[in-house]
């Protein structure tokens, strides 16, 4: 984006309107790569976050719905399952990482 800027004002001889166009056009590519980060991060963190609901769904169904009534011993075995379902959830997501940054860089491109 500064690149593109410093480009506007090389040329000495055009108007200002014509400036105003061109840092307006460079600050529109910005926000456009910006949307689509937040929009890939967003979706990234809706993905985990659900996928931590489900292993947390998961094991309700298997120790019962309401975990304060679990005894100690099933509530260390929750928490474990729950703890391995997260951690899968974790590295599947920190998989989908290289497709994100590419999609990322691809919106710099164009």
């Amino acid at each position: 984006m500064f690149l593109c800027l410093a480009d506007c004002y090389k040329d000495t001889r055009g108007s200002r309107q014509s400036v105003e166009r061109c840092a307006e056009s460079c600050g529109t590519t910005f926000k456009q790569v910006q949307r689509v980060m937040e929009t890939e991060l967003n979706g990234f963190q809706e993905q985990l976050q659900r996928c931590a609901m489900t292993c947390f769904d998961k094991q309700t169904q298997a120790f019962g719905p309401d975990p304060s009534k679990y005894s100690e011993s099933q509530r260390g075995a929750f928490e474990e399952k729950l703890n391995k379902c997260v951690s899968q959830c974790a590295d599947d997501h920190l998989k989908l990482l290289p497709k994100i940054k590419d999609r990322i860089i691809s919106a710099f491109k164009s």
